[in-house]
């Protein structure tokens, strides 16, 4: 039995973008890991999401693949922690997309939006265009092609907006995969340009993680503390971890 939290999506390392800071520079903990064999399909699928302090109802996640959605509901909570469970129904590129909200009139605000990417193998050799979908996150990395299917030794192209505008100058903290014996490669992507686009070369098979952090003043409360968004991308490229096998 093998926990996927561990071969998908692995650490979460944190970047500071032009429009603020971290607010203690440390790793971002995931909360979106998947639990059990690796995904097949027409098995059930089981996700937990630490959502700590946020309601239930402020936890919102989506199932999306060959152009059709599913929100999920919780089927348990403990702790804090919220199970979900989906069933793949077809190969192909599916994608998670966690939205996690803060309660409107906290002292600090942080809102986490993270998308997990996983394939389940089959004919869909060409990629999915549910994979470069954009979602209602604040803060969002997209992939403008299927990420499960870039060649190694090639870029992904990943557009960045935050409230809907395209992001700049944004500098997205990139985990390379490496090997069990060897220390994290963490390397800082170039800087968005004017559209919000940045270019990562995949250049190794593994699991690959994408990370920004991003402050903006608080809307009508200018003297609040800033409110802190997070965004995480996880991916595997190449090789069997991207299949599913």
């Amino acid at each position: 039995m093998v926990k996927l939290c561990s071969l998908v999506i692995g650490c979460i390392w944190v970047l500071v973008s032009p429009g603020g800071r971290s607010a203690n520079g440390a790793e971002l903990e995931p909360r979106l890991r998947a639990e059990g064999d690796r995904p097949r399909v027409g098995q059930v699928l089981e996700l937990t999401v630490d959502a700590a302090a946020a309601s239930a109802d402020s936890v919102r996640v989506i199932v999306r693949s060959r152009g059709a959605q599913q929100r999920l509901e919780p089927v348990k909570s403990v702790d804090g922690k919220l199970t979900y469970r989906t069933t793949p129904q077809h190969a192909a590129t599916y994608m998670v997309a966690t939205t996690i909200e803060p309660p409107a009139d906290a002292a600090e605000r942080t809102w986490r939006f993270e998308k997990w990417f996983f394939r389940l193998p089959g004919p869909d050799a060409s990629g999915s265009a549910s994979a470069t979908a954009r979602f209602p996150q604040t803060l969002e990395l997209t992939p403008l092609v299927d990420p499960m299917h870039v060649p190694l030794g090639t870029d992904l192209p990943i557009r960045v907006k935050f409230n809907d505008a395209d992001l700049k100058d944004a500098k997205l903290r990139v985990q390379k995969p490496t090997r069990a014996n060897e220390p994290p490669a963490v390397i800082e992507a170039p800087a968005t340009n004017a559209q919000g686009l940045t270019n990562i070369r995949i250049d190794a098979a593994g699991v690959w993680t994408l990370s920004l952090v991003h402050t903006a003043a608080r809307e009508r409360a200018p003297d609040a503390k800033p409110d802190r968004f997070e965004s995480v991308m996880t991916f595997a490229a190449g090789g069997p971890q991207a299949d599913g096998r």
